[in-house]
């Protein structure tokens, strides 16, 4: 195998290892504006579905529409395009809400239970109940950030997937692509848009480009400001419909499982998850793993004096959106790097457990290698 110049060759080979082991359909990266290169590993060139990564594009398709002035300001309420959200605790809802998981609407976190069976996936967004108040808490919520595609369509007159094309995709010379609507015509928002995995990695450019695409400014800057800040201080990875990603190490020690017994979390099983961990997946699937899906939950309700692990943050180094099997579009722009993975659901032999945490962890290892080499 051939490696490309400039980039580490230890790093990048083991992520190209992990990404082939693990039945990788394509992996593209784009250094300093260029290209690298796209490893296929065999296969023939095709479009492959980018699951939630879409949420992230539509972000951009919100930034376009803030370029254009056809949208003034994300804090507008909700109700003044849906007059069915004018009474209650729904008129409080912003577009702000929707793309920062903070709308405080009921949601079922398999998509295939609710939202794919539905006719029309705005709608059911529109009826469906609140289970907090707007704004009080972060809960991934794909029902809710569907109705996005309801806020576009009324406010540029066209269709997400239209808008999204001819505004964004088509600038960066993007023309094939797949779009997945539902029954009423409305696209999906949470996922369904299918790319080549070099088309993905130039919409990673553009942000590393503050918008900007050779001589036209498609997205202005200050978008770009704002959707990639924290959209909820308690969770200061999440931005607007986008991942902040920090070079930190988790710590779970025998200190703090001592600690969250004492305050009521059983610890029966909780030694299993003393370690070190260099990706917040790791971390987050160790906790899981002994805790449950709801232990984000669980160690949130402890007081601030329990301390339930310690974090060795060095800061922010990148951004990111990632999709169920293992999409990602990561996004350096310090290293001026961007690496995008995809891979089909056919390809996937064991959909329950997908090793999401060695591959954030190898792309980290990239990123960071590079920024010792400018640094040298």
């Amino acid at each position: 195998m051939v490696m490309p110049q400039l980039l580490p060759e230890k790093q990048l080979t083991a992520l190209l290892t992990q990404a082939e082991a693990t039945h990788s359909d394509a992996l593209a990266i784009m250094h300093n504006g260029e290209l690298v290169n796209v490893w296929r590993f065999g296969k023939d060139k095709m479009l492959i579905e980018t699951m939630s990564v879409t949420k992230s594009i539509v972000s951009l398709a919100v930034g376009r529409l803030m370029t254009l002035g056809q949208l003034e300001t994300i804090d507008l309420p909700i109700c003044q395009m849906y007059p069915e959200w004018q009474q209650g605790r729904k008129a409080d809802i912003t577009l702000r809400h929707l793309m920062g998981h903070t709308s405080g609407l009921q949601n079922v976190p398999n998509a295939r239970t609710e939202i794919y069976p539905a006719p029309d996936v705005v709608q059911l967004a529109l009826c469906a109940e609140l289970e907090h108040d707007p704004g009080a808490r972060f809960a991934y919520n794909n029902k809710a950030v569907n109705l996005i595609a309801g806020i576009i369509e009324k406010v540029s007159g066209s269709k997400l997937d239209v808008f999204t094309a001819d505004e964004v995709f088509a600038p960066l010379g993007i023309t094939d692509y797949t779009w997945m609507r539902d029954a009423a015509g409305n696209p999906h928002v949470m996922a369904g848009l299918e790319l080549y995995p070099e088309d993905l990695a130039n919409l990673g450019q553009l942000v590393i480009n503050q918008g900007r695409w050779q001589d036209t400014q498609i997205i202005r800057p200050e978008w770009f400001e704002e959707s990639l800040q924290p959209s909820f201080a308690p969770v200061p990875s999440s931005g607007l419909l986008w991942w902040r990603l920090h070079d930190v190490t988790w710590s779970v020690t025998a200190r703090h499982v001592e600690a969250m017994a004492a305050s009521g979390v059983s610890a029966s099983k909780l030694y299993d998850a003393v370690g070190e961990y260099h990706a917040w997946f790791e971390y987050a699937n160790a906790m899981e793993t002994v805790l449950g899906s709801s232990w984000r939950d669980t160690v949130y309700r402890l007081t601030k004096d329990v301390k339930h692990v310690d974090e060795d943050d060095r800061g922010l180094i990148g951004y990111y959106a990632e999709g169920w099997l293992g999409q990602y579009l990561y996004i350096f722009p310090k290293q001026s790097l961007v690496v995008v993975r995809l891979i089909c659901e056919d390809s996937v032999q064991d959909k329950e457990n997908i090793n999401f945490p060695a591959f954030e962890r190898l792309v980290l290892e990239l990123a960071r290698a590079i920024s010792d080499t400018i640094a040298s």
